[in-house]
Protein backbone atom coordinates (compact mmCIF):
# COMPACT_ATOMS: atom_id res chain seq x y z
CA UNK A 1 0.00 0.00 0.00
CA UNK A 2 1.38 3.38 -0.95
CA UNK A 3 1.84 5.61 2.13
CA UNK A 4 -0.52 8.20 0.72
CA UNK A 5 -3.31 5.60 0.50
CA UNK A 6 -3.09 4.75 4.20
CA UNK A 7 -6.55 5.38 5.79
CA UNK A 8 -4.98 7.40 8.63
CA UNK A 9 -3.15 9.65 6.21
CA UNK A 10 -6.22 9.97 3.96
CA UNK A 11 -8.25 11.12 6.95
CA UNK A 12 -5.81 14.02 7.34
CA UNK A 13 -5.87 14.98 3.67
CA UNK A 14 -2.43 13.57 2.84
CA UNK A 15 -3.83 11.42 0.04
CA UNK A 16 -5.12 14.44 -1.84
CA UNK A 17 -1.76 16.21 -1.61
CA UNK A 18 0.12 13.07 -2.70
CA UNK A 19 -2.27 12.55 -5.59
CA UNK A 20 -1.47 16.08 -6.77
CA UNK A 21 2.25 15.22 -6.80
CA UNK A 22 3.25 16.63 -3.43
CA UNK A 23 5.94 14.71 -1.59
CA UNK A 24 5.07 13.66 1.93
CA UNK A 25 7.80 14.47 4.44
CA UNK A 26 7.98 14.02 8.18
CA UNK A 27 7.06 17.06 10.24
CA UNK A 28 10.41 17.61 11.94
CA UNK A 29 11.59 20.84 13.42
CA UNK A 30 15.15 21.73 14.36
CA UNK A 31 15.60 22.02 18.10
CA UNK A 32 17.83 24.88 19.08
CA UNK A 33 18.62 24.36 22.76
CA UNK A 34 21.74 23.83 24.85
CA UNK A 35 22.89 20.20 24.88
CA UNK A 36 22.92 20.17 28.70
CA UNK A 37 19.23 21.08 28.75
CA UNK A 38 18.37 18.50 26.08
CA UNK A 39 20.12 15.75 28.03
CA UNK A 40 17.91 16.49 31.04
CA UNK A 41 14.93 15.49 28.89
CA UNK A 42 16.32 11.95 28.48
CA UNK A 43 15.11 9.54 31.19
CA UNK A 44 17.93 8.47 33.53
CA UNK A 45 17.36 4.77 32.85
CA UNK A 46 18.10 5.45 29.19
CA UNK A 47 21.39 7.14 30.01
CA UNK A 48 22.57 4.05 31.90
CA UNK A 49 22.04 1.71 28.95
CA UNK A 50 25.33 0.32 27.66
CA UNK A 51 24.11 -2.31 25.20
CA UNK A 52 21.37 -2.57 22.61
CA UNK A 53 18.33 -4.71 23.27
CA UNK A 54 19.33 -7.16 20.54
CA UNK A 55 22.22 -7.84 18.21
CA UNK A 56 21.54 -7.28 14.53
CA UNK A 57 23.22 -9.50 11.97
CA UNK A 58 26.14 -7.62 10.42
CA UNK A 59 25.02 -8.37 6.86
CA UNK A 60 21.53 -7.07 7.66
CA UNK A 61 23.03 -3.82 8.98
CA UNK A 62 25.08 -3.35 5.81
CA UNK A 63 22.00 -3.96 3.65
CA UNK A 64 20.00 -1.44 5.68
CA UNK A 65 22.74 1.19 5.29
CA UNK A 66 22.72 0.61 1.54
CA UNK A 67 18.95 1.13 1.46
CA UNK A 68 19.32 4.37 3.44
CA UNK A 69 21.89 5.62 0.93
CA UNK A 70 19.92 4.59 -2.16
CA UNK A 71 16.63 6.08 -0.93
CA UNK A 72 18.09 9.42 0.17
CA UNK A 73 17.41 8.91 3.88
CA UNK A 74 20.97 9.87 4.76
CA UNK A 75 20.77 13.01 2.63
CA UNK A 76 17.63 14.03 4.51
CA UNK A 77 19.24 13.27 7.85
CA UNK A 78 22.24 15.42 6.95
CA UNK A 79 19.96 18.41 6.32
CA UNK A 80 18.05 17.85 9.57
CA UNK A 81 20.89 17.06 11.99
CA UNK A 82 24.48 17.16 10.76
CA UNK A 83 25.93 15.86 14.04
CA UNK A 84 23.67 12.81 14.08
CA UNK A 85 24.49 12.25 10.41
CA UNK A 86 28.22 12.23 11.27
CA UNK A 87 27.71 9.76 14.12
CA UNK A 88 25.62 7.39 11.99
CA UNK A 89 28.00 7.50 9.02
CA UNK A 90 30.93 6.76 11.37
CA UNK A 91 29.05 3.73 12.71
CA UNK A 92 28.22 2.65 9.16
CA UNK A 93 31.88 2.90 8.14
CA UNK A 94 32.94 0.81 11.16
CA UNK A 95 30.33 -1.86 10.43
CA UNK A 96 31.37 -2.02 6.77
CA UNK A 97 35.01 -2.48 7.82
CA UNK A 98 33.91 -5.25 10.20
CA UNK A 99 32.01 -6.89 7.33
CA UNK A 100 35.03 -6.73 5.03
CA UNK A 101 37.23 -8.19 7.78
CA UNK A 102 34.74 -11.01 8.32
CA UNK A 103 34.64 -11.78 4.60
CA UNK A 104 38.45 -11.91 4.49
CA UNK A 105 38.49 -14.28 7.47
CA UNK A 106 36.01 -16.56 5.68
CA UNK A 107 38.20 -16.61 2.57
CA UNK A 108 41.27 -17.45 4.67
CA UNK A 109 39.38 -20.24 6.47
CA UNK A 110 38.28 -21.71 3.13
CA UNK A 111 41.89 -21.59 1.92
CA UNK A 112 43.05 -23.56 4.97
CA UNK A 113 40.33 -26.17 4.51
CA UNK A 114 41.66 -26.99 1.01
CA UNK A 115 45.10 -27.96 2.41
Amino acid sequence: MEPWRCPHMLAHGAGKRAARGHVLKPNISKVDAPLKLLRKAIPMATLNTTETAWEVNLKTSIELYTIWEMTGVLDQLETIDENLFDVITDIMDEKREDWEDWLEEQEEDEGHDDD
